[in-house]
């Protein structure tokens, strides 16, 4: 199910509201009818990324929930809880950071 040619935004770590707003600025650059995967650890983007797709016209084509992530998706930049080390704040405790899943969905730009 994994499409390696496909760009990924990775937002892995950050929290409701970030992800949808980071979905904002990375859509301004894509061209219409291309297709990224997007890479969650937030459970709340399950109900935030359908609404971003369907209040801008965008086609959600696939959403999933995975306990562990294809290898040609690990993150160089994460820690070695999958977490992005930009996005752990000192006040958060290792087990805030630990996702129990991670949270993907397929988008293609309209």
């Amino acid at each position: 199910w994994v499409e390696d040619q496909l760009e990924r935004i990775d937002l892995r770590g950050l929290r409701c509201p970030e992800p949808v707003m980071m979905l904002h600025i990375h859509f301004r650059r894509l061209t219409s009818g291309e297709q990224v995967w997007v890479i969650t650890t937030d459970p709340t983007t399950c109900r935030d990324v359908p609404k971003f797709c369907h209040f801008l016209g965008h086609t959600l084509l696939e959403q999933r929930s995975v306990s562990e992530l294809p290898e040609a998706w690990q993150c160089d930049e994460c820690d070695d809880r999958g977490v992005r080390d930009e996005f752990v704040t000192s006040a958060e405790t290792v087990a805030d950071t630990v996702p129990a899943q991670y949270y993907l969905f397929l988008i293609q730009k309209n």
